[in-house]
């Protein structure tokens, strides 16, 4: 069985019991956390390590994450008492996905040459909900290289208002109409 299949069914798993236990939200942020720490922090090497025994590795886990959702402290568990530890960011990855397809939910990144206003957050977010029909997950992020404006990504797509963008165009119009 493929890698991916198997996090697949990790993750169909994982957001089964989430959604019984109306815990999605708060398993999504800690699965979020424990995938950018454990790979920051090392754990990850320790967790595959194959000369650490597995008792150690699960103490370990206790010790950093002990206070996550249950469901997840247990799929954590039950990847290193298999050997299945490197699956973890693929796990995340198809539970996103798999929110995303049930849940109905559209995720955005925008990035801007400022932090945006709680409001600004809202507006952007409201108006790709009205957009798309679509339950809008924004993410926005400061990109000090920008001169101004905002640059939208969605997905593989790019919806470019910074200033730079716009400047390009103008560009390649005073270009083009020689």
């Amino acid at each position: 069985m493929k890698s991916r299949d198997v996090a697949q069914s990790y993750a169909q798993a994982l957001y089964e019991l989430g959604a019984e236990a109306n815990a999605l939200d708060q398993i999504e942020n800690e699965f979020s956390q424990i995938v950018r720490a454990t790979a920051e922090s090392g754990l990850d090497q320790f967790l595959l390590h194959p000369l650490i025994p597995n008792a150690e590795k699960m103490k370990a886990l206790d010790d950093f994450y002990g206070d996550v959702h249950g469901h997840l402290l247990h799929l954590l568990k039950l990847l290193v008492e298999r050997n299945r530890t490197k699956l973890l960011s693929y796990v995340y990855e198809e539970f996103l996905a798999l929110r995303q397809l049930k849940d109905r939910v559209l995720v955005a990144t925008v990035f801007s040459s400022f932090e945006l206003n709680t409001n600004l957050q809202q507006e952007i977010q409201s108006r790709m909900s009205q957009l798309t029909g679509l339950n809008v997950k924004l993410d926005a992020r400061v990109d000090a290289s920008m001169l101004g404006g905002v640059r939208l990504h969605i997905g593989d797509k790019v919806l470019d208002g910074s200033l730079e963008a716009q400047l390009e165009r103008l560009k390649e119009q005073i270009l083009n109409e020689d």
